[in-house]
């Protein structure tokens, strides 16, 4: 797998962490992607915020070219790990802000987080697109098939791997623009093996700790998604709104990845939830 440009590599008990820094202005603000994506889905990223902020990407064991190597630790496993990389951060800068989406979301709340959002070291938590209760069909019969699939796009001309992306993403996710460079492009540095492991594990719903729910009420936390996410419903989001108190935002037009679909609009929202 080809590793983006500029990641310091922190090794985990599990794998692999790549790390970016983006720009060194201001509060940090820390974005952490979802499954089958990379830390260049942030690629868009306004330059009012990098001017403002100093902004961090994160890719996963797994993804944007970093191997995951235990396969056996879950979502709290890996979410810890994640937790503990993001500590290792705030020695260096306060993080008051995480936005994390998807996969990235459910390893956050499936981690050890809540000892940090108890002890106030986290102000701000945007969770996007968070499968909360699991992934339907046809997304939770693909895990057997995915690493098939990945090498098969990697070995096909550029044209005829990002037509095969873009029929896929088109129907399980509803992405109602064009497919973009930033989701092939992380396709390509996807660890197939990795991929399918993740799957497995979010095609179900997750335990969210009491723990969490109860101390979660010390940061200011925003679950957003897209109007025509087929991932993540409507409903399912408002009632976990409740659950988490947590602001709740939809963004019209879009499907699974706003960040892209109506990147303008993604941003702003950020910024505004990270004041």
């Amino acid at each position: 797998m080809k590793r983006i440009a500029n990641q310091c590599i922190k090794k985990t008990n599990v794998g692999e962490f790549g790390i970016r820094k983006l720009s060194k202005n201001g509060s940090v603000i820390v974005f952490v992607h979802g499954w089958m994506h990379s830390s260049l889905i942030w690629s868009r990223i306004p330059q009012s915020l990098l001017d403002d902020h100093t902004v961090v990407t994160v890719d996963l064991p797994g993804f944007g070219g970093c191997k995951l190597t235990s396969f056996d630790a879950g979502l709290e496993g890996v979410g810890n790990a994640l937790i503990s990389v993001l500590m290792d951060l705030k020695k260096e800068h306060p993080l008051p802000t995480i936005v994390a989406d998807s996969l990235g979301a459910l390893l956050l709340i499936s981690s050890s987080i809540a000892d940090h959002l108890e002890r106030r070291d986290i102000r701000s938590l945007i969770l996007s697109g968070t499968p909360f209760e699991g992934v339907g069909m046809p997304i939770s019969l693909l895990p057997p098939i995915i690493p098939l699939a990945i090498n098969i796009v990697r070995v096909l001309p550029s044209f005829l791997g990002r037509r095969l992306v873009s029929s896929n993403v088109r129907y399980t996710v509803r992405l109602r623009s064009a497919l973009e460079d930033e989701i092939y492009q992380s396709v390509l540095q996807a660890q197939p093996k990795a991929a399918a492991y993740y799957l497995r594990r979010i095609s179900k719903a997750i335990q969210v700790s009491k723990q969490f729910e109860m101390v979660i009420a010390n940061a200011s936390v925003t679950l957003l998604r897209g109007q025509f996410d087929r991932i993540v419903s409507r409903s399912i989001t408002k009632k976990w709104a409740k659950i988490l108190h947590a602001a709740e935002v939809e963004i019209p037009g879009v499907g699974h990845t706003p960040m892209i679909e109506a990147a303008e609009a993604y941003y702003a929202i950020v910024v505004n939830k990270a004041r």
